[in-house]
């Protein structure tokens, strides 16, 4: 179950990144202007920063919320947590 949770979360994340320009990247990342770091490490530090200010649910919140109504998180799983089961 915590690997469905991870993976929604990160679901979660991704679409919310892919949405973003790529000045908003650089800015989440916390880069001054014309500081330098490889796009991967940008891209690192930009979803940490992203996912601090989102308001995902807490494990056992959402652990409640899925077996209320799993049908509504499975349409949003990215698939990863297959890979950990």
């Amino acid at each position: 179950m915590r690997a469905k949770y991870f993976d929604w979360c990160s679901a979660r994340v991704a679409e919310r990144f892919v949405s973003l320009g790529v000045a908003e990247i650089y800015e989440l990342a916390g880069l001054a202007e014309g500081e330098r770091l490889p796009f991967p490490d940008v891209v690192d530090r930009a979803t940490e920063a992203l996912a601090a200010q989102m308001s995902l649910p807490s494990f056992e919140a959402w652990e409640v919320a899925y077996r209320a109504n799993p049908q509504k998180y499975e349409e949003d799983l990215a698939g990863f947590w297959r890979d950990q089961v």
